[in-house]
């Protein structure tokens, strides 16, 4: 898949450990065992060794390792970043962003919203979830009776949802040992279109071109 496809999700209880990922049950498999670079990895070290003897303020491992690691994901695209355990939880406590075009199937709650921060973003436009489709989940919404309604939310506030469509909007997700991810049905048409140009518009949902399983060869599922 093209680093520029439309912002799309593929959340796939069946296989994936954590929401909006394809988690723990996809695993790569190249086809010539990787190599460490061991030159790159020896500079990375000296430099590391530099840093720390000779920075004008003492600084411990952690904070360098990590701004590497945001470093190194700065410079691949403007979107992606590295969130560390607080960030992260402040995350969970307050998440706010465009997510649009996802399938979400197979899971206990396809989506819960239980942050008062969280709903806050929700009703000022902060959050927005829309052109997604629910298919197969146990439950598609987790309610909490405490906040508001999160299936008003998904499907007034957010107009452009399928809720529980009669056929399946991927041709064989519950395939364990040969899935196949690529959308059908309602999921070919109705993708939004992005508004910013580093991603390429697509009229499909989901995170597999109909016409080009970026999967297919290079990773294996486990069926647990």
């Amino acid at each position: 898949m093209s680093k520029k496809s439309s912002i799309t999700i593929l959340a796939l209880g069946i296989i994936a450990g954590v929401a909006l990922s394809l988690g723990s049950g996809v695993l790569a498999q190249r086809d010539q065992k990787a190599q460490l670079p061991t030159e790159e990895l020896r500079a990375f070290t000296e430099v590391f060794d530099r840093i720390k003897k000779n920075y004008v303020e003492e600084i411990d491992d952690k904070t360098l390792i990590e701004n590497a690691i945001r470093g190194m994901l700065s410079g691949l695209d403007p979107h992606s970043t590295y969130l560390d355990e607080t960030t992260y939880k402040d995350l969970q406590e307050g998440t706010k962003g465009e997510f649009y075009n996802g399938i979400i199937v197979g899971w206990e709650d396809g989506i819960d919203i239980d942050h008062s921060k969280t709903w806050e973003h929700a009703g000022n436009g902060g959050l927005m979830v829309d052109h997604c489709i629910f298919y197969d989940n146990h439950r598609n919404f987790k309610e909490d009776d405490s906040l508001q309604s999160l299936e008003t939310f998904m499907t007034q506030t957010m107009q452009h949802n399928i809720i529980s469509p009669a056929s399946s909007p991927v041709v064989t997700p519950y395939n364990f040992t040969s899935p196949n991810y690529k959308p059908q049905n309602e999921a070919l048409g109705g993708a939004k279109t992005p508004t910013d140009p580093w991603f390429t518009t697509v009229s499909f949902r989901g995170g597999v071109d109909p016409n080009d399983d970026w999967t297919e060869g290079w990773t294996i599922h486990d069926e647990n």
